[in-house]
C-alpha cells in the first residue's frame, strides 16, 4: 500500500501540469501493438475499468481480474505462475494496480462518456460529482442527490468544469459505499488489507490490526524511498560494472584486432611458398592427366575404326543376302568371305598399362607438422572488482 500511496502522490505531481498528464496518459494507453503496462500480461486485452480491472501480482507484473480468476487459477495443482517472469506466485489475493487504475479513470473522465455513475444501477453515464460524498452521479441521480435533507447542502460540480481543473477532485478517495463515512483506518491483516470508515471497523474488523491511514501512510512512504534510495545506488554500481565490462569488450576487440594482424603478417611468406608449391604440384598432376587422356583417346580412336569397319562389312553382307540373286550371291561370296575375315581377325583390344598417380609426401609434411608447433594462443585472467 506504501508503494501505491507513493505512485499516486507521483501520478499527483504530475497532473497538476495538464501537458504533463496528457503526456503520462498518452504514455500508458497504448498507441500500437508493441507491449505496454497498460495490456494484461497474460491475455495482452487492454485493462479497463469493469471486466479487465489490473491487478498487481507479487512481481509487479499486472494482469486482469478475468485471467486471474480463470487462467491463472485454472489449475492451481500445478502451480500458478507470473506470465511474464514466471515467477511463483505463493499468494492468490492480487490488490488492484492502483497505478494503472488512476490512468484509467484520468482516461474515463477525460472521455467524459466513459465514466459511469457511482449510485445508479442501470450503469448510466455520469455528468456530474458530489465534493462531498466524492462520487460521480448521472442527471437522474443528481436530481434525487439534491432533494434529501441529507444531502441537500452538498456540493455538485459539472464533470466539465472537474476537466478544467486537472482532475484533482476526481482522483480523491471515494467515502464508504455503505455507510458514507470517510475511510480515515486501514486494515493490516493478511486476509483484510482495506481501508475503511469507523463503522466498518468496529462491525466487521473487530480485533483485526487497524491503525489511522495518516499515520501509517507515512511510515511506509518513507520506507519506499529508503528502498528506492537504495535501489539506486545499486543501480549506479550497476551502471559503473556494465561501463567497465564495455570497455573491457573494446580491449578485447582490439586486441582480436592486433592479434589477427600479427597472425597475417607472420603467415603471409609462408602462405606464399606454400602456394608456390601447390602450383607446381597442381600443374604436375594436370601434365601426368594430359598425357594420359591423349594415350587413351588414341586406343579410343583406334578401336572405334575397327568397329566402324565391322559394322560396314555386316551391313554390306546382310544387303547382299537380302537383295541379290542366287548367281550374283555366289559371284561376290569369296570377296565378302575373304573380307569379313581379314576385319574379324583385327585385334579387339588394345595394349594399355593403367598407372596410378601418387602424392608422395616430402618434406611438405615435415612443414606443416612444423606450422602447427609455430605458435600458441592463450588467455591471462585479471580479478575484477
Amino acid at each position: 500500500m506504501a508503494a501505491t500511496a507513493d505512485t499516486d502522490d507521483s501520478l499527483s505531481e504530475r497532473s497538476s501540469n495538464p501537458e504533463q498528464s496528457m503526456t503520462l496518459v498518452k504514455q500508458l494507453v497504448p498507441t500500437s501493438t508493441e507491449p505496454d503496462e497498460m495490456h494484461c500480461s497474460s491475455c495482452r486485452r487492454l485493462f479497463n475499468l469493469r471486466g479487465q480491472t489490473p491487478r498487481l501480482l507479487g512481481c509487479l507484473h499486472s494482469v486482469c481480474s478475468e485471467c486471474l480468476n480463470t487462467t491463472l487459477h485454472a489449475d492451481e495443482s500445478s502451480g500458478i505462475w507470473c506470465p511474464v517472469c514466471r515467477t511463483p506466485l505463493t499468494e492468490q489475493a492480487a490488490p488492484l494496480d492502483y497505478a494503472i487504475m488512476k490512468v484509467l479513470e484520468m482516461e474515463d473522465a477525460m472521455e467524459l462518456s466513459g465514466l459511469k455513475c457511482d449510485d445508479c444501477r442501470h450503469d448510466g453515464t455520469a455528468t456530474y460529482r458530489c465534493l462531498d460524498c466524492r462520487c460521480n452521479m448521472c442527471d437522474t441521480c443528481k436530481s434525487y442527490h439534491a432533494k434529501f435533507a441529507v444531502t441537500i447542502t452538498h456540493e455538485l460540480k459539472c464533470l466539465s468544469e472537474l476537466t478544467d481543473k486537472n482532475h484533482q477532485v476526481l482522483k480523491e478517495d471515494k467515502l464508504c459505499p455503505q455507510h458514507g463515512l470517510r475511510q480515515h483506518l486501514f486494515c493490516c491483516s493478511k486476509t483484510c488489507m482495506v481501508a475503511m470508515c469507523s463503522t466498518c471497523a468496529s462491525v466487521h474488523h473487530n480485533g483485526h490490526d487497524l491503525g489511522p491511514i495518516k499515520s501509517l501512510y507515512e511510515p511506509a512512504r518513507q520506507d519506499i524511498m529508503k528502498h528506492n534510495a537504495r535501489l539506486a545506488v545499486n543501480i549506479s554500481r550497476m551502471e559503473d560494472r556494465i561501463t567497465r565490462l564495455n570497455a573491457h569488450e573494446e580491449r578485447v576487440k582490439e586486441s582480436k584486432r592486433n592479434i589477427e594482424s600479427d597472425i597475417h603478417n607472420l603467415f603471409s611468406s609462408l602462405e606464399e611458398k606454400v602456394l608456390a608449391r601447390k602450383a607446381v604440384l597442381v600443374n604436375a598432376t594436370n601434365k601426368i592427366k594430359d598425357e594420359t587422356l591423349k594415350e587413351l583417346k588414341g586406343l579410343q580412336d583406334q578401336l572405334r575404326v575397327t568397329e566402324r569397319r565391322r559394322q560396314e562389312v555386316m551391313e554390306y553382307s546382310e544387303r547382299v543376302k537380302n537383295l541379290c540373286s542366287p548367281a550374283e550371291f555366289l559371284n561376290i561370296d569369296k570377296i565378302l568371305t575373304s573380307r569379313m575375315i581379314q576385319v574379324a581377325s583385327e585385334p579387339t583390344t588394345l595394349p594399355y598399362q593403367e598407372k596410378e598417380v601418387v602424392f608422395e609426401r616430402t618434406s611438405l609434411s615435415d612443414l606443416m607438422a612444423a606450422i602447427g608447433n609455430l605458435c600458441e594462443i592463450t588467455t591471462t585472467a585479471e580479478q575484477q572488482q
